[in-house]
């Protein structure tokens, strides 16, 4: 008896996991994937490779993320910060506008 109550509990488990499967699945791809940089707005007069980027990351069905972000180089990852446009200093940011479209959006 007990192990054909053992055989039904996994079975039942196996059921429950088969059915939410997809959701689990599509939940870690938009984990996974990355945000792509869409438009370079301005550089760092101080340091050219600093960056504030609009960048976008595609969820699928469901259209697209969107933020804007600085962004500073790193040795193995970059650092990544969110920024408010309404608060750059145009004394230490240079307006570039540098279209990158890593998303190959035609416009």
């Amino acid at each position: 008896m007990r192990v054909l109550l053992g055989f039904l509990s996994g079975l039942f488990i196996l059921v429950i996991a088969a059915a939410f499967f997809p959701f689990v699945l599509m939940r870690g791809l938009t984990l996974v994937t990355p945000y792509q940089t869409q438009t370079i707005l301005y550089r760092s007069i101080a340091g050219p490779d600093v960056t504030i980027e609009f960048q976008m990351k595609d969820v699928g069905g469901r259209g697209y993320l969107k933020r804007t972000v600085q962004v500073e180089p790193g040795l193995f990852w970059d650092r990544i910060t969110n920024v408010d446009l309404k608060a750059i200093d145009q004394i230490k940011w240079r307006q570039v506008d540098e279209d990158i479209n890593e998303h190959g959006l035609k416009w």
